[in-house]
């Protein structure tokens, strides 16, 4: 590799001004009339380029890797004077000599870090859902999921921007709709919207606030898994993570959630989590309007029983007060278990898992979780379901899921049984 070509990629990065055009040559081989000599005269007084002996350049020499990532290692310690397209040279100069600069003790993800730098990541998901009818003798009672509406595809885009040393902004967007013709009277079944709009500032050594809007997960998200608006405070060691906040559900702007959850990590192979979390709102209830207060908590526990297996036991309470009589309506309350054989690895191509779930919930309400299961495979029933996972390109999933042998936990009418329609998913996701 030539000298030059090194030095025509870092040239234009670390400019410092037209005065170091008229800086003094420190290099005896670099005649004032060459094409290279205001770049040179430039990086070397921005202390980047030494020469070979103090006073000669040799421009025209082959270098190794670990000269040009010298070069590049001494780039990155001023790039906080880049501008984000110089920092972007900077940065594909540092993943062209990461193992270099691994051995010289300079970890290319510093550069992530620099102040002002921007990071973008995102996915593009593409689904396939098919639910089947579920029945009450020959009525159906629950229509199922078929047609164009089997299809759908989500994308994401997020930026993280380094605001300061101790601060930095999230903006993200989600856009979301079904491969179906627009019909006139159903619209286009498409959205897109701000799902991410929030600045995280570092406070102490080990604690951290966010404000805005933000995902929250409580426990394993089977009661809420989605977006809200709000503060939160993080408090991390190295093996144990608290969350406190306070936050409007935009799933349903109806309510308002104050939380506190912790997980913590027992010995090698366990850890545990628990959460508190106080939903309070008004709710319209079939009979009449009327203020209601929802107490939820939960517990869980996730271990690696043997080689290659990983077990999740979750277990989930959900209380609802009447404010206004003050009694608790009802307090149903889930139970989920999965084992999951191997590890399907967005980074690593060709690796892949195989696993087992169940699902015993009692009749939820107000249920807007994670759960993979929809319609009235979520609430009052047990469930069983097998899936897949499998890596086929880095960045690049697909995965599998199917329920199975799906019960009512507690029929409405005990004359009629309710034959539940079981639920086939399909996902492609692509990740960066």
């Amino acid at each position: 590799m030539k000298k030059t070509k090194i030095l025509a990629a870092l040239a234009a990065t670390m400019a410092v001004g037209a005065t170091c055009a008229f800086a003094a040559n420190p290099f005896a081989d670099v005649p004032a009339d060459s094409w290279a000599y205001k770049s040179v005269v430039t990086l070397a007084n921005s202390g980047i380029l030494q020469g070979v002996d103090g006073t000669h350049f040799q421009g025209n020499r082959n270098i190794t890797r670990y000269e040009a990532a010298e070069i590049t290692a001494k780039a990155m310690a001023h790039a906080d004077r880049a501008n984000a397209q110089q920092r972007a040279v900077i940065n594909k100069l540092a993943h062209e000599f990461a193992g270099e600069l691994n051995n010289l003790g300079v970890r290319v993800a510093n550069l992530e870090d620099q102040v002002g730098t921007v990071k973008f990541s995102g996915s593009f998901q593409v689904d396939y859902k098919h639910k089947a009818d579920s029945k009450q003798g020959d009525a159906v009672v629950t229509a199922g999921t078929k047609g164009d509406a089997s299809y759908s595809y989500t994308a994401k885009l997020k930026a993280t921007a380094k605001v300061s040393e101790n601060v930095k902004a999230n903006l993200g967007f989600k856009y979301k709709g079904e491969f179906k013709s627009v019909d006139p009277v159903d619209g286009d079944h498409a959205s897109a919207w701000v799902n991410v709009a929030n600045v995280q500032a570092k406070v102490a050594d080990q604690v951290s606030v966010l404000a805005g809007r933000h995902d929250l997960t409580l426990g394993q998200g089977y009661i809420y898994d989605d977006v809200v608006d709000g503060v939160e405070a993080q408090v991390a060691a190295d093996k144990v993570s608290v969350q406190g906040g306070y936050a409007k559900l935009k799933a349903d702007a109806s309510y308002k959630v104050g939380y506190v959850q912790a997980q913590a990590a027992v010995c090698d192979y366990a850890t545990v989590g628990a959460y508190f979390a106080n939903v309070v709102g008004v709710k319209k209830q079939p009979d009449a309007q009327k203020n209601m207060s929802v107490q939820v908590y939960g517990a869980s526990v996730q271990a690696k029983v043997a080689d290659q297996v990983k077990a999740l036991v979750s277990y989930e309470k959900y209380k609802v007060y009447d404010t206004e009589k003050n009694q608790t309506t009802s307090k149903p309350a889930s139970w989920y278990g999965k084992v999951t054989y191997g590890k399907a690895d967005f980074a690593t191509p060709k690796s892949w898992d195989v696993w087992v779930d169940y699902l015993n919930a009692d009749k939820f309400d107000f249920v807007n979780g994670g759960t993979w299961r929809g319609g009235d495979l979520k609430s009052n029933v047990k469930s069983w379901g097998i899936g897949v996972d499998y890596t086929f390109a880095k960045n690049a999933k697909l995965q599998f899921k199917q329920s199975f042998a799906s019960k009512v936990k507690k029929e409405a009418n005990d004359t009629v049984k309710t034959k539940l329609g079981e639920q086939t998913k399909a996902q492609l996701v692509f990740v960066f």
